[in-house]
């Protein structure tokens, strides 16, 4: 049976991260970097959250909300107000728990 590693904390993802970019310094190609992934993590699933894929985008939305611009960012952004305020509210999250985004 195969072993499935599902990422949904913070830290077990940036965990993850570190380990393979604490090995990218010293690979040149993606052949290299690929195979340094695939033997990290053969043999297992694994799911990043989607979130992770925007994280300094969010980071961002973050920074520049004032509690009243939401409709500035929804056009800086191109995203709907559910979205802009869905992000506010997972890094309000995540700041209060003293984590960062990956």
């Amino acid at each position: 049976m195969t072993d499935i590693v599902i990422i949904s904390r913070m830290e077990s993802a940036s965990e993850i991260l570190e380990t393979v970019c604490l090995s990218l310094p010293e690979l040149s190609t993606h052949e290299q970097i690929k195979a340094a992934i695939i033997e990290t993590f053969a043999g297992q699933r694994v799911y990043f959250p989607h979130y992770m894929r925007h994280r300094k985008r969010d980071q961002e939305i973050a920074e520049k909300f004032d509690g009243r611009n939401i409709m500035v960012l929804c056009r800086e952004y191109r995203l709907s107000c559910s979205q802009i305020r869905r992000i506010i509210n997972r890094m309000r999250i995540f700041a209060r728990l003293g984590r960062t985004c990956a």
